[in-house]
């Protein structure tokens, strides 16, 4: 989920001409990354990178809102993702 918010929101960025602003999150975004990485990866191995890479697609989901939100009304609606999130369960 995380991935598509991250996605379309630095894709709206660089589409209302915010190249800038998309290349600051991604930065904070890819620095946060390896910082995560560092820390993480040598005490838990392959769940560390996982985590690392979860906290940082989230991270840059959550600027890149707040940067478009500054330019446009930026709004997610609960109903049609309730679907979506449910999905996976359904796969266990």
């Amino acid at each position: 989920m995380a991935s598509i918010f991250m996605y379309l929101q630095t894709m709206c960025l660089n589409a209302l001409d915010r190249p800038k602003d998309s290349f600051r999150v991604t930065a904070v975004a890819v620095t946060a990354n390896v910082v995560l990485n560092i820390l993480l990866i040598p005490t838990y191995g392959i769940v560390g990178a996982a985590l690392a890479t979860l906290a940082t697609m989230v991270l840059n989901a959550a600027l890149s809102r707040r940067a478009l939100s500054r330019s446009i009304r930026v709004r997610i609606e609960p109903e049609p993702w309730g679907g979506t999130s449910s999905s996976p369960r359904l796969l266990w």
